[in-house]
């Protein structure tokens, strides 16, 4: 069997060590990568990957933090998703 594309919410909650609602509340920030499915939201493997690698290598602020815009990271991505 070929390896997964995209995890479900739950499934790359599980895989991150986080509740589901942290995830989804990190996806509704812009945070992490994501597609939406209709009403379903997948988070392809890669994208989880690349982005776990990212964090990882930079200094990291909670992404509901008030001050995290300043952050590397968290700024970054929240800039993105407001642009």
């Amino acid at each position: 069997m070929p390896e997964k594309l995209a995890y479900s919410l739950r499934e790359a909650a599980e895989l991150l060590g986080v509740s589901k609602s942290t995830l989804h509340r990190a996806i509704r920030a812009g945070v992490v990568p994501h597609v939406r499915i209709g009403r379903r939201i997948v988070i392809p493997a890669k994208a989880l990957e690349d982005w776990l690698s990212a964090c990882a290598t930079e200094t990291w602020r909670s992404f509901d933090d008030p001050k995290a815009k300043d952050g590397p990271i968290a700024g970054r991505f929240l800039h993105q998703a407001e642009a």
